[in-house]
């Protein structure tokens, strides 16, 4: 999921600093773009219109980073606020209400499920199974609760009218090159950026899937890679499935990874080439030698760009969509880019 890693002064300086350049901002993006040499490096001169493009890029990146400790503060309310009230209405503390709603249907997790969690986990664990398995059963322990979270406030969401008016920046993000489905003109493109080894983005998978059965020809989906360093296969992944595409099989080698995503280990993404078909020759050259190293690359920089900091990421028609969301709040956005209705909030603060 996204993390937020600014500190709430570096937040707000930049939020002043950006108030204070206002006017700036609105005479850069009214004036075209001049070959003016406004200052010389060496033999480089450093042009008007550079100077508005690297301004217009940090705009960019301050607005993203205002919009993102709003939104993640309206969620955290939300949330605080659905359990508040259905506490109040049972007349039950806060602590109490969610002992009983959660913490009371929390299961211990079983010694197969101890065991496969640590199998997927080991090359990132120092010690040995039993002592390491304390902290996994803890761990496992703490993904119940937090999925029986998200239930409890995605049912009490459609028991009250919840509206957010707030908007994010709108980016323009160019998707040629990438892989997609969907109509090319569709009136809403969802540009997703994803990471082959996150949790997260598998979890979002199911729900884009849905979105794309709904909404049929009115949604495209392009696909972009961030893979993150904490993530030791994910770069291999992601070089994989860009070798399967050159073979036309990009998707389908993208829904394998995601369906297993304790197989990503070299030998286990060439095992899945073999079991889709693909020419090995062709698929082996092309993945031992890193043919797309560079393409992934400039996606993480692109990613770096729009201050992304974690997967998946969304922006539905430019706009931002943080991490894996319900159903009701890729609506609520597609919604907003049709100009059909309001966003509708149904998920735990991350």
């Amino acid at each position: 999921m996204v993390s937020i890693r600014k500190t709430a002064g570096t937040i707000f300086a930049s939020a002043a600093a950006l108030l204070m350049v206002g006017g700036l901002a609105a005479y850069a993006g009214d004036s075209d773009a001049s070959d003016a040499v406004l200052a010389k490096i060496g033999t480089h001169k450093i042009t008007e219109a550079e100077v508005d493009q690297k301004y217009r890029d940090e705009i960019n990146n301050l607005n993203a980073q205002v919009y993102e400790v709003r939104e993640h503060a309206i969620q955290a309310i939300t949330a605080d606020q659905l359990l508040l009230q259905a506490a109040q209405k049972e007349h039950l503390s806060l602590d109490a209400y969610t002992a009983r709603e959660v913490d009371a249907k929390l299961k211990e997790p079983t010694e197969d499920q101890v065991r496969r969690e640590y199998e997927a986990m080991k090359t990132q664990l120092p010690r040995p199974y039993e002592q390491e398995k304390p902290g996994i059963i803890a761990l496992l322990k703490n993904q119940d609760r937090g999925a029986l979270l998200q239930q409890l406030l995605a049912s009490l969401s459609n028991q009250i009218e919840i509206k957010d008016h707030l908007k994010s920046p709108v980016f323009n993000i160019p998707t040629s090159g990438h892989y997609s489905l969907g109509a090319k003109k569709a009136p809403v493109t969802i540009v997703e950026f994803g990471d082959f080894e996150c949790p997260f983005t598998r979890q979002a998978e199911a729900t884009l899937k849905q979105v794309r059965v709904k909404y049929g020809s009115k949604v495209r989906l392009v696909y972009f890679d961030f893979t993150q360093y904490e993530h030791k296969h994910a770069f291999q992944a992601a070089l994989a499935a860009r070798c399967a595409g050159d073979q036309g099989k990009f998707w389908e080698f993208h829904d394998a990874l995601f369906a297993d995503q304790s197989r990503l280990m070299p030998a286990d993404l060439k095992a899945t080439a073999t079991k889709l078909k693909l020419d090995m020759a062709k698929f082996n050259s092309c993945f031992d030698q890193s043919k797309y190293g560079d393409d992934l690359a400039r996606d993480v920089g692109e990613g770096r760009n729009l201050r992304i900091e974690g997967t998946p990421t969304f922006y539905i028609n430019g706009r931002i969509l943080f991490g894996a969301r319900p159903e009701s709040d890729f609506d609520s956005m597609i919604a907003q880019a049709l100009g059909t209705g309001n966003r509708k909030i149904a998920r735990a603060s991350d």
